[in-house]
């Protein structure tokens, strides 16, 4: 599991394009808002709307672009349940990208 450290879940707002990053003091999430707007605000993989979008990556960047992708071919992130769900059939947060296998 040395690899693990370096897969990440980057939390983005579905509803005005920002995404969440946690403040190294407090823990809490912080909001910044921009990027590409997405009104649909539904989850990737049930549809379910919602307004906190969830995707497993090794850097932020990687993982805007991972939604810009995702979201040209009609997906989006996953909610907080689809994500649960990937990460126990995977194994694992590192896993579930192919870090660890």
């Amino acid at each position: 599991m040395a690899n693990s450290s370096k897969a990440k879940i980057y939390v983005f707002d579905l509803n005005d394009g920002g995404y969440y990053t946690t403040d190294n003091k407090t823990g809490e999430l912080v909001h910044h808002g921009g990027g590409d707007k997405d009104d649909s605000g539904k989850c990737g993989c049930c549809n379910w709307e919602v307004s906190k979008g969830y995707l497993i990556a090794t850097s932020r960047q990687k993982a805007e672009a991972e939604l810009k992708v995702t979201r040209a071919k009609g997906g989006n992130a996953l909610c907080g349940d689809c994500l649960a769900e990937m990460i126990a059939e995977c194994g694992g947060v590192a896993e579930c990208i192919g870090l660890n296998g």
